[in-house]
């Protein structure tokens, strides 16, 4: 089917009516008609038609009229559009659509219906809506219903009156009446406690008048807000004040109090389709009553539709080689078309050879082509054939596929040349306007055209010809030639049947538009007609259409280029094959079966109480389904490393947008702020109806800050700007539009950014919070869930008449088997048309210009829909692998051992038997529990605004699968996964999808396109995962030989289409300009040997293969046309001398112009993705070796197969299993520890007796003789200094080279050293040194790895004084080059030193006798890690070791004004120094500022110096006081 899914719709060219256009522009045809066009030029995967209800007469605006209300540039008189409207019934007639007059009551079913005009009893002409039915009998009529248009107007307080008899007064001849209305307004504030808003309803006569007040109103309108804008709290109390002291505050111009206007926009068949339930596609009872209104009254009990008679018809043409048909030159051969089944072919004996008897094409039995023969002598006859039996059958339907930027068009321009006028003959001529919109179809292949849609859809192969071959099988088999015709007439016929037809006359019961718009438009704009009929019939107002703020602003003043929404969160984790008869390996988390074993019994109940609503009491096997699981489960607990076959499942979640829309209860105008919440009677303490939810926003905006966009802007408004006309007058600023005003605002904001920050934007994104009202009127909420409702009831009426239909064949009723195949098909279609809208409603509401915008709302249903998918994916991650994660589902694989689907037995009498998935019920309960809207607020009572509030949750997981496998692709690029591309194989072995790949895309390379259709099938095949990569290497091997051997086996043509790339020009070539791609090459030289007219317009195909020359050139410098291959031998030499650059070419031979390394590197590409990256990832060897890997892949399978690769700490050990093992050998452990410290302890003791017995002898004591004197002082501070490691605090070079002072905390004081540091670098000679020369001591031999993967062959590291040249040495031919000569000095020092260092134990013994100590070099000290020596760690009072103290100085920009603080916090004390030009202490009481025990002194000084002084003399005061090590932090402004 074809699902009406986010799409847009845009305009094209269409096929017109007989009459003359109501205004300029417009799509009118017959009326009664319907035109389907199969379009050719369809995006990836998409097929879609066009379809026009023709003869609307009505002017389809373009995009940039915001009335979307058919209006022309002048006004028209009445004697024109009178004279249109029986135009209009002359060509309704001629297709049998008559206006009935009688007083009979008819049945019919509603086809079409269009605007019209007609007179009412005083000979005025009045709007009205033209219904085409049709009967049981398929007899046709018409009636026409007349309807006064309206929209509504919105006034200040109280002036509601007096605005009415003005405007009444004012257009006294187009308004009819203006009555007061309340409407429920969703944007007044306060108004759910009932308020309604009162407006002011103006009728017209006809839409003419309607169109003219409301162009005089918005422009006043406008104003009005504009107004209001500027108006302040002052000017509204001035008026007020003026008011109460009498003075009228009512406006002498009543113009200025309508402050809004709505509805203004809404087309009038919607409005009367709105206002009168009235919708194609549905039975309805019509009782005319001659010139009165008709009563129509819709049928309920009659449902299977009238077979309308459908005209599907395709045109052959002739042409010149190489040109497109050309209607000025080219004739047509044959008119082929299908009517009701029955097939017919018109010939023109001019072109055609020989007379066709009549003949049958029937591909598939359901799709049969008996065709009838009209052998006409000439073109005319042809023609005149073809628009005679149009008349004589009068079609409801038309059907083309691209007929109206082709068939259509060609037909009119050669019966012109006739001197027939289609127009004249069978109503129909080409207007300026149309639309057409793309509908996803979900094609598995990526071409788009007839022949590859019928394929695809159809299930059979159509005649294919060259279209260079037609005009010589014209007059050489002209058979085969009218096959190929009535191919694609069978095709396009049975293609609209199956898949258009029923589904757009679906959608149509419920949404208010033409069936040709229903098409035609943007699911969008579906709907929200949807919304417009359900908020008319809950009497809420229209809210206007969004309007852009145009520059907006951030909150801190940037202006805002572009803001969205994060959207859905789509990751791929892995890649390779995964195959469910191949067994894969798991790694299990046993804490998480531990989880699912103690919830078993609440997932289950709540799986079978409430997702099938089934009491858990008549459950009779409830007991045995749980034991089973948690039987399974704990064995997984227990084997968590597992290598077995693996269950491919889809855990999608079950239409999740719209159930998170219906569980959190979103809806536009459920978005408030607190001013809207502080305006609410409901806003009361403790009140639960206000959901915070969160979002990410992600918004582009401009560097530049507000005061730089204000000063370009008062920039711009000094200028001038060009004409709005060529030759006028210069504009100022601002008599720019807005619009126009803001693009000049932002292009030169851009051209600033650009220049001052080097950046056009900066990209941000952040998370936000909303408040979702959940007492919000429920109009939305309620739309959806009754879509989603009533979808589910037509899918069970869908499965009840299948049912049917099987029970009719088997009795053999043709009448009952018709009967039962509409029902199916209707209800189908139904559902289908259902669906599409239900996934419309979340994108809607992002939609440009939508009614019922709100970017929040979607950014809610994304951000909730993503970490619902986050929190399957953690459950799946530690009992499976997830493989792909999708925007409402993961692709993942199970262990065959996990528990699958259970046969839940009951006494329920419709559900007897179910089956529940576990992994549906796990997941399913993981949602109930944590996404769960428990503030759902339900207004159970209206007259009281009673609500009840309840818990809320409708959104559920789907179990799709087992799958056979799972193929997925590896990224190129170290680091990345391809998103969104899996192919997915059935347990069958069909494809059940294919995803991203190249063969489903437009203009890809054929070759690639082959090989992958090839390559999947053959994933299949293999009992191991070796055997089955053998077997895809198989496939690429075959196709790397066809490359590498030139194709040499392989004709001319079956080359050109395996090698050619076709890609379609958007745009004309002119508006490319200087871009460069091979497509622009192409078209370019496409024009010098076709001429200029074949790129005048855009969508130009452009096929081409890529040369060898010219040698060095960029690839899009060498694309070469495939045409030129066809045409003339002398032409082709010329052209391909001219762009290859080589003059010498004579015998052209293709296979010698390819660039085949091009082809190779591009199907190479191709094979690494699919296949060698993927089967590295998964452990094996390159099965394709002559596609190597990338050098990042190559290196990482190095490394793997290393066997002198150092192995891992966790690969030394065994790992212990059981408790009981692992509990004996900690007592062990313990045992041996202990004994150890006890030996320890021991000999500590005897140490200390030794060392006492050799200070004691001879009954004496002999005392240290240093002991107590400065010499031993100064011999203990060194021995601390080299025995005890130093935290260092400064490194700090001095002015001798190579000399550093370094600051250090040695125990508990601060010590300052001098420190050495030699040059260090590396020398690489290929000779080796002699260790005989004098610089031998500066020198040493080592091992390192040299960047770059540069050789090494005799490295020496050379340590050298800062002062010492080596220049001579350093200059010798056989260094190879020299490493870490740039290194600073004083990263050296750090890069050994770290933050703490020691002296070298062997350095501190030969520095013990030493004199001087207060200089070291870097090589005596070295690194200590911070697990042995802390780095100014706290001490046991939670005080730091190194004390700070804290001078701050504050200097005035003018003036000697200053201010000095001293913190002195070890002292607690603070020091506050004012320096002023007098003595006067202005300062504050500082102590009660925070921390409380720090005590301040201020004082106020004159004289800088003497501040000076007592800084200092704090400073040594505090020095005397001996607090420690402490550093002095200083900030200076």
């Amino acid at each position: 089917m074809i699902p009406l899914v986010d799409m847009d719709s845009s305009d094209t060219t269409e096929v017109v009516d007989v009459r003359q256009l109501e205004l300029s522009g417009g799509c009118v045809m017959p009326r009664p008609t319907l035109l389907a066009t199969p379009h050719p030029h369809l995006s990836n995967y998409d097929i879609f038609f066009i379809m026009v209800l023709q003869n609307s007469g009505k002017y389809k605006s373009d995009k940039k009229d915001v009335s979307n209300i058919k209006t022309g540039p002048r006004e028209e008189t009445s004697e024109l559009r009178l004279r249109e409207s029986l135009e209009n019934d002359v060509t309704d007639a001629k297709y049998g659509f008559r206006r009935v007059a009688d007083h009979l009551e008819r049945t019919g079913f509603l086809i079409n219906m269009h605007t019209t005009e007609i007179l009412d009893e005083d000979k005025r002409l009045i709007s009205a809506m033209d219904y085409y039915f049709i009967q049981e009998d398929d007899t046709r009529f018409k009636v026409s219903l007349p309807f006064k248009p309206y929209f509504y107007i919105l006034t200040k307080k109280d002036c509601t009156q007096e605005v009415s008899a003005y405007l009444t007064k004012k257009f006294s001849g187009s308004l009819t009446k203006a009555e007061v209305m309340t409407k429920e307004d969703l944007d007044l504030p306060n108004h759910l406690i009932g308020l309604k808003q009162t407006y002011l309803k103006l009728s017209f006569l006809t839409v003419t008048d309607l169109v003219k007040v409301r162009r005089e109103l918005m422009s006043a309108v406008r104003k009005n807000r504009e107004r209001e804008k500027n108006n302040t709290y002052y000017t509204e109390m001035l008026t007020n004040a003026l008011a109460s002291k009498g003075t009228t505050k009512k406006s002498t111009d009543h113009m200025e109090n309508i402050i809004d206007i709505r509805e203004y926009d809404v087309p009038y068949h919607v409005r009367v389709s709105i206002d009168m339930k009235i919708f194609c596609g549905l039975w309805y009872d019509i009782r005319s009553q001659g010139n009165d209104v008709p009563i129509i009254t819709k049928r309920d009990d009659l449902i299977e539709r009238p077979d309308p008679i459908v005209l599907a018809f395709d045109i052959e043409t002739t042409k010149l080689p190489l040109k497109f048909p050309d209607a000025n030159s080219d004739q047509i051969m044959m008119i082929s078309y299908m009517i009701d089944g029955q097939g017919y072919l018109i010939t023109n004996r001019e072109i055609i050879s020989s007379d066709i008897e009549d003949f049958e094409y029937t591909p598939k039995p359901e799709f049969e082509g008996l065709f009838t023969i009209f052998n006409e002598p000439d073109e005319m006859g042809l023609i005149q054939r073809f628009f005679e039996h149009i008349l004589d059958v009068k079609p409801h339907i038309f059907v083309t596929y691209n007929g109206d930027f082709f068939d259509w068009p060609f037909v009119e321009a050669r019966a012109a040349v006739h001197d027939l006028d289609m127009k004249t003959e069978i109503g129909f001529s080409r207007n300026r306007e149309g639309v057409w919109v793309k509908r996803d179809s979900y094609l598995p292949v990526g071409s788009q055209n007839l022949k590859a849609v019928a394929k695809a859809k159809l299930r059979y192969d159509p005649v294919e010809l060259d279209p260079e071959d037609m005009c010589r099988l014209a007059s050489e088999q002209p058979q085969v030639l009218s096959n190929y015709s009535v191919s694609d007439a069978v095709a396009t016929y049975y293609l609209y049947m199956k898949y258009v037809h029923p589904f757009i006359f679906a959608l149509c019961t419920i949404i208010p538009l033409e069936p040709d718009e229903v098409l035609r438009k943007g699911s969008g704009t579906l709907c929200e007609a949807l919304l417009m009929v359900e908020a008319f019939h809950a009497r809420i107002v229209f809210p206007n259409k969004q309007e852009s703020e145009l520059n907006k602003m951030t909150d801190d003043g940037h202006v805002l280029d572009q803001e969205t929404y994060v959207g859905g969160h789509v990751e791929a984790l892995e890649s390779g094959v995964f195959r469910a008869d191949l067994p894969c390996r798991f790694r299990l988390v046993p804490e998480a079966f531990d989880k699912l074993i103690s919830g078993v019994e609440v997932a289950m109940t709540h799986a079978i109480e409430v997702e099938e609503n089934i009491p858990l009491e008549t459950v009779s096997n409830f007991d045995e389904v749980v034991a089973d699981i948690k039987s399974k489960l704990q064995d997984l607990r227990d084997n968590p490393l597992r290598n077995e076959r693996p269950i491919i499942y889809h855990l999608d979640v079950g239409a999740m947008y719209p159930n998170i829309i219906l569980t959190n209860r979103l809806q536009p105008s459920a978005m408030v702020e607190e001013t809207v919440c502080a305006a609410c009677d409901f806003n009361r303490p403790g009140a639960k109806c206000q959901r915070k939810m969160a979002w990410m926003w992600r918004g582009e905006y401009m560097p530049a800050s507000r005061n730089e966009f204000q000063r370009i802007q008062q920039q711009l408004e000094m200028e001038k700007f060009p004409p709005l006309f060529p030759g006028g007058p210069s504009r100022a600023f601002h008599q720019l539009s807005r619009e126009d005003q803001a693009e000049f605002e932002k292009k030169r904001l851009s051209e600033y950014c650009r220049k001052a920050y080097k950046k056009a934007h900066v990209s941000r994104t952040e998370e936000r919070y909303t408040t979702v009202c959940q007492k919000e009127n429920s109009f939305y909420v309620d739309t959806v869930r009754a879509f989603r409702d009533r979808r589910y009831e037509y899918k069970a009426l869908s499965k009840v008449a299948k049912r049917q239909v099987s029970d009719a064949m088997a009795k053999g009723d043709a009448g009952d088997i018709k009967s039962a195949k509409n029902r199916e098909v209707l209800y189908d279609s139904l559902q289908l048309a259902h669906k599409c809208i239900l996934n419309s409603f979340y994108g809607y509401v992002m939609r440009k210009g939508a009614r019922w915008h709100s970017m929040e709302m979607a950014g809610i249903v994304c951000y909730t829909g993503a970490a619902i998918i986050t929190k399957a994916r953690e459950i799946i991650e530690q009992v499976g692998r997830p493989l792909e994660l999708d925007t409402d589902g993961i692709w993942c694989v199970l262990p065959e051992s996990f528990p699958e689907n259970y046969n839940i037995h009951s006494t329920h009498p419709k559900k007897a038997k179910v089956t529940i998935s576990y992994t549906n019920a796990v997941l399913n309960y993981m949602v109930k529990d944590q996404f769960t809207n428990h503030a759902y607020h339900e207004l159970v009572e209206p007259a009281t605004l009673s609500y009840v509030q309840r818990s809320e949750n409708s959104i559920f997981f789907e179990v799709d699968g087992p799958y056979l496998a799972m193929v997925l692709p590896a990224s190129k690029e170290e680091g990345k996964k391809l998103k969104k591309r899996y192919a997915v194989f059935n347990l069958d072995g069909s494809l059940a999808e294919l995803k991203g790949f190249e063969v489903k895309r437009r203009g890809e390379l054929q070759l690639v396109k082959i090989f992958q259709s090839s390559v999947f099938e053959a994933f299949l095949k293999g009992d191991s995962l070796e055997k089955c990569y053998e077997s895809v290497a198989k496939v690429a091997d075959y196709w790397l030989d066809v490359l590498y051997s030139k194709a040499c086996n392989m004709p001319d043509s079956e080359l050109f289409e395996l090698i050619s790339e076709n890609r379609s020009m958007s745009k004309k070539l002119e508006d490319y300009g200087t871009q460069k791609s091979t497509s622009i090459s192409t078209a370019k030289r496409l024009a010098e040997f076709l001429g200029d007219q074949m790129v005048k317009d855009a969508g130009l195909a452009c096929r081409f293969i890529i040369s060898r020359k010219p040698e060095g050139a960029p690839v899009t410098e060498r694309a070469i046309p495939l045409a030129i291959f066809q045409s003339e031998p002398s032409v082709k030499r010329h052209y391909l001398r001219k762009w290859l650059k080589d003059m010498s070419i004579d015998d052209i031979d293709i296979r010698q112009v390819l660039d085949w390394n091009y082809y190779i590197e591009r199907l190479g590409g191709t094979i690494q993705k699919i296949i060698t990256i993927p089967a590295a990832m998964q452990g094996l060897a390159n099965p394709v070796p002559r596609v190597q890997h990338p050098d990042w892949l190559h290196k990482k399978m190095l490394e793997k197969n290393d066997t002198l690769k150092q192995k891992r700490i966790n690969e030394m050990f065994t790992i212990i299993k059981k408790k009981e093992e692992r509990l004996a050998w900690i007592d062990y452990q313990k045992k041996k520890w202990a004994l150890q410290a006890q030996q320890r302890s021991s000999k500590h003791v005897d140490k200390k007796r030794s060392r006492h017995s050799t200070e004691v002898g001879g009954g004496g004591v002999v005392r240290n003789p240093s002991t107590g004197t400065l010499g031993g002082f100064l011999r203990r501070a060194q021995r601390t200094l080299l025995d005890t490691p130093w935290q260092v605090i400064q490194v700090c070079e001095l002015s001798h080279p190579g000399l550093f002072r370094v600051w250090a905390l040695v125990g508990q004081e601060l010590h300052q050293v001098k420190l050495v540091v030699p040059r260090i670098f590396y020398v690489n000679q290929r000779l080796p040194r002699n260790d005989t020369t004098e610089d031998a001591p500066l020198w040493r031999k080592c091992s390192r790895i040299l960047p770059r993967s540069r050789p090494v062959f005799n490295l020496y590291e050379y340590s050298v004084p800062e002062e010492l040249e080596l220049m001579a040495d350093l200059s010798t031919p056989d260094i190879e080059g020299i490493y870490e000569t740039q290194v600073s000095l004083e990263f050296r020092a750090l890069l050994r030193l770290g933050c703490v260092c020691a002296v070298e134990r062997s350095a501190a013994r030969r520095l013990t006798t030493a004199s001087n100590t207060d200089t070291f070099m870097l090589d005596q000290l070295q690194f200590r890690s911070l697990a042995h020596s802390p780095y100014l760690h706290r001490q046991a009072d939670g005080t730091h070791t190194v004390k700070h103290v804290y001078l701050y100085h504050n200097r005035a920009p003018a003036g000697h004004r200053a201010m000095f603080g001293l913190f002195l916090a070890p002292s607690k004390r603070a020091l506050i120094f004012v320096l002023d030009t007098v003595r006067t202490n202005q300062m504050p009481n500082m102590d009660l500022l925070p921390p409380v025990e720090l005590t301040f002194e201020i004082r106020v000084e004159t004289d800088p110096r003497q501040v000076h002084r007592l800084i200092q003399r704090a400073l040594q005061d505090y020095k005397d006081e001996k607090k420690g090590p402490t550093l002095l932090a200083t900030c200076l402004h």
